[in-house]
């Protein structure tokens, strides 16, 4: 399987791995091929919630989750069944990974003090 994806197509095996698996274990019906990628667009939102959090403090959650949600891009992207669910939930996680080993976001700076 993973000579036949890299010799036709030109995207990284990882979502094709995941399917092979998800197929094994739920069919191969149009309905089960489109929820893995909802999985992963479901999986972003708790990385997208905690990334919106340290950047912008906690009123900037519920704005980035419902952005995340209702944009046509995402929405459309989600229940099709092509990596680019997988893709926002690896860029998610990167960056929250990238934001906590730099130690930045609004939750870790100082306050300023007053002279």
């Amino acid at each position: 399987m993973l000579r036949a994806v890299h010799l036709s197509d030109t995207s990284p095996p990882l979502f094709y791995v995941a399917l092979w698996a998800w197929t094994r274990a739920f069919g191969t019906s149009d309905a089960s091929l489109r929820a893995l990628s909802l999985l992963f667009a479901f999986a972003t939102l708790p990385i997208l919630a905690r990334l919106a959090r340290r950047i912008g403090g906690a009123a900037s959650v519920a704005p980035a989750c419902l952005l995340f949600a209702l944009l046509p891009a995402s929405i459309w992207f989600s229940v099709e069944g092509r990596m680019y669910s997988l893709l926002w939930l690896v860029a998610a996680g990167l960056a929250a990974c990238g934001l906590a080993w730099r130690g930045g976001g609004a939750a870790a700076r100082r306050p300023r003090r007053r002279a």
